[in-house]
């Protein structure tokens, strides 16, 4: 008889605490919302509206996206409401840094970095570059155009020029991105040869020192990073 008991408690404890999941996950179910409308999928082209990179902001208040048209807008959670901030022309450069709100864009034959609290932007360079990456506090930038370097840069009123560059062993198209406190860069390199496929490799780079990576790891076939 005690071990019926036993096993009577045990099992209505499970249930009572399948029944508070259930409760806690229809509760978390209910907070969720939709930002924007509901589009049907098309296949015969792309909607240009449809986020294709997306970043919180430090507070987690706001989400930061690049739709399909190259479009960048502001969702404010709380509003629901949507601001439009600027237009990108390179697919792949979308960079932003939540510890400053600031995004690194492409516009028309520039890249600016653009300030999403008051509006400004700084020109860093011109030229049309595929990839990129911003140091935590904003004042440092990597770029690469997809070919066998990357530049380095000082983000100032006069940054035309980068600071340094970098030669790598492989074109740079799977990836770049700096550290949080600009000391290192790594860089997502890859090839395709007929008979070899593809090729990539990652080299990790000291700023202090563009003569040769400190470290690199050989990944294999992978298509991106």
């Amino acid at each position: 008889m005690k071990i019926n008991l036993f096993l009577m408690k045990n099992i209505l404890l499970s249930i009572l605490l399948c029944i508070l999941c259930m409760s806690a996950h229809s509760a978390s179910l209910e907070s969720a919302f939709q930002l924007g409308e509901k589009q049907n999928p098309r296949l015969d082209r792309l909607l240009p509206d449809v986020a294709r990179y997306m970043a919180f902001n430090k507070n987690s208040t706001k989400l930061i996206a690049e739709e399909m048209g190259g479009t960048i807008v502001e969702w404010d959670f709380i509003s629901r409401k949507r601001r439009e901030l600027g237009h990108i022309q390179a697919k792949r450069l979308f960079v932003y840094s939540n510890s400053t709100s600031q995004l690194l864009i492409q516009k028309e034959d520039d890249v600016t970095i653009l300030n999403l609290i008051d509006g400004n932007e700084t020109q860093i360079t011109k030229g049309q570059y595929e990839s990129g990456s911003l140091s935590a506090d904003s004042t440092l930038a990597v770029l690469s155009k997809g070919d066998k370097e990357f530049g380095f840069w000082q983000i100032t009123k006069d940054s035309s020029k980068p600071v340094k560059t970098f030669q790598t062993t492989l074109p740079v198209r799977n990836g770049l991105t700096l550290s949080d406190n600009g000391k290192f860069i790594a860089t997502a390199e890859g090839t395709y040869r007929d008979g070899e496929g593809h090729r990539t490799i990652i080299e990790i780079w000291n700023v202090n020192d563009e003569k040769q990576p400190i470290r690199v790891i050989n990944t294999g076939e992978i298509l991106g990073v």
